[in-house]
């Protein structure tokens, strides 16, 4: 019959399905934090965020904003690139606990991205685990050059 798969159940693709695999397979240093990691309360709920993010933004955009990392006001606690718990918006889950209200980067960007005209750019940062100053997780530090290779196939 037409649109049969002989007896065996298709899973839908999402477009979205590589980008999940490499962001998965992203390494994780002891000083930075996986912010998508499924294994964790607060790691389903920033993918979620970005799920909702990439589906609201990422299907219509012709345009890459890459940034360095993660911050800890920030993507940490909405796991949405550029937005702090201020800027995000009522189709996404609120972080029982966010370690920070506000980010300063987040606000700038979402001043600008405001007055864009034409499709929003999706916003990525080149290493997107949050890298830390040990053991201070409410710390930001410069990902390292093996940290920025092993990012950069999941933002391109």
């Amino acid at each position: 019959t037409a649109g049969s798969s002989g007896g065996r159940s298709r899973v839908p693709v999402d477009v979205f399905d590589p980008f999940w695999a490499a962001l998965d397979a992203v390494p994780v240093a002891p000083d930075a934090e996986a912010l998508y990691d499924v294994g964790t309360a607060d790691g389903r709920l920033r993918r979620a965020n970005l799920a909702t993010y990439l589906d609201t933004v990422g299907r219509s955009a012709t345009m890459l904003l890459v940034a360095e990392a993660p911050g800890w006001r920030g993507m940490t606690n909405t796991g949405v690139p550029f937005t702090s718990m201020r800027e995000l918006g009522p189709e996404y889950l609120v972080p029982p606990e966010p370690t920070a209200p506000w980010e300063a980067s987040s606000r700038v960007v979402q001043a600008i991205l405001e007055e864009w005209s034409g499709p929003l750019p999706v916003a990525w940062a080149v290493f997107p685990h949050h890298p830390f100053a040990a053991p201070d997780r409410l710390t930001n530090r410069t990902p390292r050059p093996a940290e920025v290779r092993a990012g950069a196939p999941v933002a391109l």
